[in-house]
């Protein structure tokens, strides 16, 4: 899903919620996916998803996306041109990658000046027992 999807997402969702009477204004809900779970004092984890997903209408729709990668495929690659899959970086703890993209998301979001977010709810995974 490209960046130009997002953004019709967003005024999409401004659309139903001027409709509603809602001023443009909107909860939305943010989650990350790892490749494999953090856990403390262990950062196994290469890849992460992190959608914001639009809670306003019964579409609920991405409305901003990050996706970081701690890999690359390509040997002797100098990670700096656009073709490489690497951009997340090296000296940054994946487990950071929660709060740094849902901060990267609000400003994306923002800037935007599509949508106001009213809320921000994130879902809990608790171990199977």
């Amino acid at each position: 899903m490209g960046r130009q999807q997002l953004v019709k997402n967003q005024e999409y969702v401004r659309h139903i919620s001027n409709l509603a009477g809602c001023s443009g204004e909107t909860d939305v809900e943010f989650d990350v996916a790892y490749t494999s779970r953090p856990k403390a004092g262990c950062d196994t984890a290469t890849q992460v998803f992190a959608p914001v997903i639009e809670k306003t209408t019964s579409k609920h729709l991405p409305v901003d996306l990050h996706i970081g990668n701690k890999l690359c495929r390509k040997p002797n690659c100098n990670h700096l041109d656009r073709s490489c899959k690497k951009h997340y970086c090296d000296e940054t703890s994946i487990n950071q990658a929660e709060a740094i993209f849902l901060k990267k998301s609000l400003e994306n979001i923002k800037n935007q000046n599509n949508l106001k977010v009213k809320s921000v709810t994130t879902v809990l995974h608790l171990p199977k027992l």
